[in-house]
């Protein structure tokens, strides 16, 4: 046999070809091998033990995620939308529980329960008047009560208050041991303020379902109504434990913990629900609630501002961002959010004496008397309220019915101070010197602390150049506020009255040594020194207060 010898280039070529051609077919047996993978059927039923499973104990995340996986394999499985749609519908969201429900009952599912489920979605939609026209078509032979107290629910969503306390009534006539018949009447009691009603059938209703969600939510409801936050707080945590961390639950635990002044317990509450819903206008708005409560005034004003962001007319929101701007001494922007709040709330006594305290400080009489006008008549008790009033109409030169005003306030509160010093301004203003002299004294007996009083009782008396009465008040303010120079200032001023200069520069330099940058003081010292013709120490004294920068002409 002859043996050809192949030259080398062609040895090579084969060489290439043999090691191509292995490639090829493991690259193609391995390929086999994955298609034949990718073939095999999902384990559906090992799905959905799984995510059964997750469910029954409480994982509601992985058994979302495991009926997503069985319906992206099998998508016309009615029976397992049916079950998402109840996770769906007990996680508190009845929109993609609705949209569950609907496709199961395309794919042909009939059964009460996906009835009464998709009549539960709706209501919880909040779709009222749909409920209703849908009712009477729906026939639930097991339990046709639920069917009425679904009716009750819906007229209750309505404000039809009478006409659900009938329905809920009528209900109990046949079965007096239905839990949701009274829950619903603790709802009317809630929203109509009868609390005695609300307790009677909170009690019914948690006797007869002790593990029922919905009853611990409105027994916490109802003690946040009453002020007792601490059994709010404890009701809400078991409604949380029982819906497995249900938005609203949370959102109403956080509210019991700042009822509470447990700012930061609640943050931690507010940042689940805030992560799950960035976006959240009532969680944000709760979240500006726990920053203000820290001192976070800066991050309660960013959770503001996205609150109005979704939803400008937030009446919470305006009044608490109104507020945190007058704080801040911003006082055109408290006026804007605090002018909005009331286009929305103008039966709100607060926001009006905020808005008018805002309008004040601007300067803007006018508009202050117009922002308290519409509250403030003959019969009005609110002493605050007819002496901001009678403010004004000093500011807008009417000292006649400003007077008039801050009298009747300081009759409706003889011990307010601060109204009878407003009072005695009046009377400087309206000329009635020694009306607001006896006014004055009466504000610093009533209130010791209330230093502007004391001020405006030795500027009147300086006014009215009684020097030792300007000095004897002015003692008795500089011992009470031993190191503030206003005081010693002003009793120095006193002296150059009576002419005792060297008295009054004894006063200024211990104003002066008091507060070194207080430039009162330091411009009268400077004066006395002109008075005496001492120049060239005057001159320094001008000097030394123009490089310190504390006086600029």
């Amino acid at each position: 046999m002859t043996h050809t010898v192949l030259p080398l280039t062609d040895l090579v070529h084969r060489a290439r070809s043999y090691v191509t051609g292995a490639l090829f077919l493991i690259a193609f047996l391995l390929t086999a091998v994955t298609l034949s993978a990718c073939d095999a059927p999902p384990d559906i039923e090992g799905l959905l033990a799984k995510a059964r499973a997750a469910a029954a104990a409480g994982d509601y995340s992985t058994a979302i995620i495991e009926y997503k996986n069985t319906l992206q394999a099998e998508p016309e499985n009615a029976q397992t939308r049916w079950q998402l749609g109840q996770i769906y519908l007990d996680l508190s969201q009845p929109a993609a529980a609705f949209k569950e429900f609907e496709k199961a009952a395309a794919l042909g599912m009939e059964s009460e329960d996906l009835t009464l489920a998709m009549l539960q979605a709706r209501l919880n939609l909040g779709q009222f008047e749909e409920l209703l026209k849908e009712l009477p078509g729906a026939a639930l032979t097991s339990s046709p009560d639920t069917l009425l107290v679904m009716r009750a629910e819906a007229q209750l969503g309505l404000r039809d208050m009478k006409g659900a306390k009938n329905t809920f009534e009528r209900v109990l006539e046949t079965d007096p041991d239905s839990a949701g018949a009274h829950r619903g009447l603790a709802k009317i009691g809630l929203a109509t303020g009868d609390h005695e009603l609300a307790q009677v059938h909170l009690d019914a209703a948690t006797q007869l379902d002790k593990g029922n969600a919905e009853s611990q939510f409105l027994k916490a409801e109802l003690a946040m109504t009453t002020n007792e936050f601490e059994i709010a707080e404890a009701a809400f945590r078991k409604a949380q434990a029982l819906t497995k961390g249900a938005p609203n639950p949370t959102l109403g635990l956080a509210r019991s913990l700042l009822a509470q002044n447990r700012a930061e317990e609640a943050k931690t509450q507010l940042e689940v629900l805030h992560r799950a819903a960035p976006g959240a206008a009532t969680v944000n708005y709760f979240r500006a609630v726990a920053a203000y409560q820290l001192g976070d005034t800066d991050s309660a004003f960013v959770s503001l501002r996205d609150v109005l962001q979704v939803r400008p007319n937030h009446p919470q929101a305006l009044f608490l961002i109104g507020s945190l701007s007058y704080d801040k001494r911003e006082f055109r922007q408290a006026e804007d959010y605090l002018s909005r709040f009331l286009s929305i709330s103008p039966d709100n006594i607060a926001a009006r004496k905020l808005l008018a305290t805002v309008h004040l400080a601007l300067d803007q009489n006018k508009e202050a008397a117009s922002t308290l006008e519409p509250v403030v008549n003959d019969s009005t008790q609110d002493p605050q309220l007819v002496a901001m009033l009678g403010s004004a109409y000093l500011g807008l030169r009417d000292a006649k019915r400003g007077s008039d005003l801050l009298e009747r306030a300081a009759a409706l509160a003889p011990g307010a101070a601060a109204i009878r010093t407003q009072l005695a301004l009046s009377q400087l203003l309206d000329g009635s010197s020694q009306k607001a002299i006896a006014s004055l004294e009466q504000a610093v007996k009533l209130n010791p602390n209330f230093d502007r009083a004391d001020l405006l009782l030795i500027f009147t008396h300086l006014r009215n150049r009684d020097w030792d009465k300007a000095i004897a008040a002015g003692e008795a303010l500089i011992a009470k506020q031993k190191d503030a120079p206003i005081p010693l200032n002003l009793v120095g001023a006193a002296y150059v009255g009576k002419e005792n200069l060297d008295r009054a520069r004894e006063y200024y330099q211990r104003a002066l040594d008091a507060d070194e940058n207080f430039v009162n003081a330091a411009l009268n010292i400077a004066a006395l020194d002109v008075q005496l013709n001492r120049l060239d120490e005057a001159r320094k004294r001008y000097e030394a207060i123009l490089a310190k920068n504390l006086f600029k002409i």
